[in-house]
């Protein structure tokens, strides 16, 4: 997921639900050439519903008429989840009358398109789906962890999704994970080179992610050099190798940049001169059964990891393990 609130289209993610493999090619590479770059597509509503419990997608486009379940039976049920009631639905449906309509809107759905598809509509529709979400984030008070605010997050956006992805685990009875990120001495890297190196390194390292946790669960960017991991269903066992895995091969990051050497050796991975590396600073918590998880003890948490990463000498992750023991304060 994006940090803010799917105001930024190469962050969007837009989930296409359609049975036909042409219609959902031409969709997805639509999209893309409009600037939407994360796009995930399934065949049916049923697959569309458990894809989006994991994912959590900022918008949903889904045919109507479909095998295993129609689109007006999932946009029902999308509308019906806690977890999954903000996500706007457009169904899509090759029949264009008056029932037709009143039927979609009847499930719940947030707007309206008929085949065959105006594609430039299309995006129009999304934009317009998604900007009014925003403004209702905007509307909508929450207090907050003034650290997370501080480092540029959409503290809204973060907080809707966790309390989204603890509901779903919470019914379930299933573990929650978070991996708090910094890119390390970011800085340095700005002050020594330039912003357009620093630039390059942040794209760079949330594509990445991306790439790495798509099928997992969510990624929330800043504005800066961190980004927060949301882990549904993931445990501890499965998110350590999550986040070593992050560690190598944001290390394969590299910046064929000269350094002053006193500058280099003390403040990034490599030395001196030649080819230098990345490195990020992890936090991470895991949660064994999110029931009755307060998400700000998770984003506490999940700090208090970060911190220590980078106070032993960064370039490496921390865990904090919640195990919701009260005797003994639930940590450590």
């Amino acid at each position: 997921m994006n940090d803010s609130g799917a105001e930024n289209s190469k962050d969007v993610l837009i989930m296409v639900v359609d049975d036909q493999p042409d219609i959902r090619k031409l969709i997805e590479f639509f999209l893309k050439k409009t600037g939407y770059t994360r796009i995930t597509v399934v065949e049916n509503g049923r697959q569309a519903l458990d894809a989006a419990a994991r994912q959590l997608p900022d918008i949903v486009l889904m045919d109507i008429m479909m095998p295993v379940m129609d689109g007006l039976a999932a946009c029902a049920a999308f509308k019906k989840d806690p977890g999954l009631a903000g996500v706007p639905v457009i169904l899509v449906s090759a029949l264009d009358d008056i029932s037709d309509k009143e039927a979609a809107y009847g499930a719940g759905a947030d707007d309206f398109l008929a085949k065959p598809l105006d594609m430039i509509a299309l995006a129009a529709r999304c934009r317009a789906v998604l900007q009014g979400r925003n403004l209702n984030d905007r509307n909508r008070h929450i207090t907050g962890s003034r650290s997370i605010r501080e480092n540029l997050f959409n503290y809204r956006h973060l907080y809707e999704r966790l309390l989204t992805h603890l509901e779903h685990c919470s019914r379930g009875g299933l573990p929650f994970s978070m991996i708090y990120a910094d890119i390390d001495y970011m800085k340095m890297l700005n002050t020594t080179c330039n912003a357009l190196t620093g630039d390059r390194v942040i794209r760079q390292v949330r594509q990445l992610f991306y790439d790495k946790v798509e099928n997992l669960g969510a990624v929330i960017n800043s504005s800066s050099d961190k980004l927060i991991v949301l882990l549904p269903g993931v445990d501890e066992k499965r998110a350590l190798p999550l986040a070593d895995d992050l560690l190598q091969q944001v290390r394969a990051i590299s910046l064929p940049v000269e350094f002053e050497p006193e500058l280099a050796i003390k403040s990034i991975p490599g030395g001196p001169g030649g080819v230098t590396g990345v490195s990020l600073s992890l936090g991470i918590v895991s949660w064994e059964k999110a029931e009755g998880a307060p998400a700000e003890k998770l984003l506490e948490l999940a700090e208090k990891a970060l911190c220590t990463a980078k106070n032993e000498g960064r370039n490496r992750r921390v865990r904090c393990r919640f195990l919701n023991h009260p005797e003994n304060g639930g940590t450590h």
